[in-house]
C-alpha cells in the first residue's frame, strides 16, 4: 500500500510564464504526510516542458510528470474535456487528491495539511475548498475572491445545499481549491456517468459529482490564487477576438455542451435535486437564447426565476428593446438601424 497521502494533480500546456510559481507552491506545502505532484503536459511547445523536467530532476520522489508527444486536447472534444480523468487521476496513489492548474498557484504553506485535516476529521464530507484570490494575468492580486465574502458558510455544507448554491450562484468554488477523497475516482474512471462526456466546463462537475456522494467542508480562508483567463486558458480562448462570429459560435458550443451535461447529471441523480438543477438549466437556456438571438420566450414564464439573472444590470431602454423582440422577432431588422 502507497504511504502518499495527497496527490496533487496538475494540468499544464504552454505554461512556461507561470509553472515555476505553481510548482513551487505545492513544494513549500508544510505536512506531516507525504504527498506526489502528477503533471500531465499536454505537448507544450513553449519551454514549459523543459522547465518541469528541471524541477523533475530535482524532485524524483515527488514530482511525477506524463509527458505527450502531440496535443492530446486538439484530438477530440471529449479527450479534450477529460484531460484529468484520461492521463493523471489513473496514477493517483494518495488518500486524497488536490487540483491546480499549472497556470494558478497556492499562497499558504499549511494548505494542504488544513484540508487533509478537515476530511480526516469529517468522514461524511467528500470534498473541501477554501477562498481562491484572483488575480490578473500577471499575477497581481485583484479585488476578487471566490467565492464571495459572506456567499459560503464555514464547515460543514449538506450535499443539497451544496448542489443547490453551484447550480444557482456564480462559480462558488474555484479548481485550485478542491481537495477531494479519491476512493471516490473508481466510478469516474472505470464506469465515467455520460454527464461527464459533454461539457468542456469540467470544474462545474466535479463539484456536482463529489456533492452527490456527501457533504462539503469549506475554510473560510484565502490559500490561493486564479490567475484570470490567463492566455492559455479556455476562458481566454472564449473570450478573445470580441464580436467575432468565431467566438460566438465557440461559445454557444460551449453552453450548448454544457446543457447536455447538467441535463444528464438531472439524470444520474435520478431528479433527486430536480429543483436546484432545473434552475440550473433554465440559466443555461436563457443564456443560449440571448447568444443566439432567440428572444421569444425572454419573458416566460418558465424562465422567470432565472431572467433577473441577466437582466439586472440592463437598462430599461435595453430590457424594451428585448420585449419588443420578444413579441416581434422580425422587428430586429428596423430596431438595429
Amino acid at each position: 500500500m502507497s504511504d502518499i497521502a495527497v496527490s496533487i494533480c496538475c494540468l499544464v500546456y504552454n505554461h512556461k510564464e507561470y509553472i515555476r510559481k505553481a510548482l513551487d507552491s505545492f513544494l513549500m506545502q508544510k505536512t506531516n504526510f507525504r504527498y506526489e505532484i502528477l503533471i500531465n503536459d499536454d505537448c507544450s511547445t513553449d519551454g514549459t516542458t523543459e522547465i518541469i523536467r528541471e524541477y523533475e530532476r530535482k524532485y524524483p520522489d515527488i514530482i511525477k510528470p506524463l509527458y505527450h508527444s502531440e496535443n492530446q486536447y486538439s484530438k477530440s472534444y471529449k479527450l479534450g474535456n477529460m484531460m484529468s480523468i484520461t492521463f493523471n487521476f489513473p496514477r493517483v496513489k494518495g488518500k486524497y487528491v488536490a487540483l491546480c492548474e499549472g497556470d494558478d498557484f497556492w499562497t499558504d504553506e499549511t494548505k494542504l495539511q488544513q484540508q487533509f485535516d478537515a476530511l480526516e476529521q469529517n468522514p461524511d464530507c467528500t470534498f473541501c475548498s477554501h477562498i481562491v484570490r484572483c488575480t490578473d494575468e500577471p499575477g497581481n492580486p485583484t479585488n476578487d475572491v471566490i467565492p464571495n465574502k459572506d456567499t459560503i458558510p464555514s464547515g460543514i455544507i449538506n450535499s443539497a445545499d451544496a448542489i443547490d448554491s453551484i447550480c444557482r450562484l456564480p462559480y462558488i468554488f474555484q479548481t485550485s481549491s478542491y481537495f477531494f477523497r479519491s476512493e471516490l475516482l473508481d466510478e469516474m474512471l472505470n464506469r465515467t456517468p455520460e454527464f461527464f462526456e459533454y461539457s468542456s466546463s469540467m470544474d462545474v462537475l466535479y463539484m456536482l459529482y463529489f456533492a452527490s456522494k456527501g457533504n462539503f467542508y469549506h475554510i473560510d480562508k484565502e490559500m490561493s490564487c486564479y490567475r484570470v483567463n490567463s492566455t492559455t486558458s479556455i476562458m481566454s480562448d472564449l473570450t478573445k477576438q470580441k464580436n467575432s462570429d468565431k467566438k460566438n459560435e465557440k461559445k454557444i458550443k460551449h453552453y450548448t455542451e454544457h446543457l447536455k451535461s447538467i441535463n444528464a447529471y438531472n439524470e444520474y441523480t435520478q431528479y433527486k435535486y430536480d429543483s436546484s438543477v432545473t434552475f440550473c438549466i433554465r440559466k443555461n437556456e436563457y443564456h443560449l437564447m440571448l447568444m443566439k438571438g432567440e428572444y421569444r420566450h425572454l419573458f416566460s414564464k418558465k424562465y422567470k426565476e432565472v431572467a433577473p439573472l441577466f437582466l439586472s444590470k440592463s437598462s430599461k431602454k435595453e430590457i424594451l428593446y428585448l420585449r419588443i423582440l420578444s413579441i416581434f422577432p422580425w422587428s430586429k431588422r428596423f430596431l438595429s438601424k
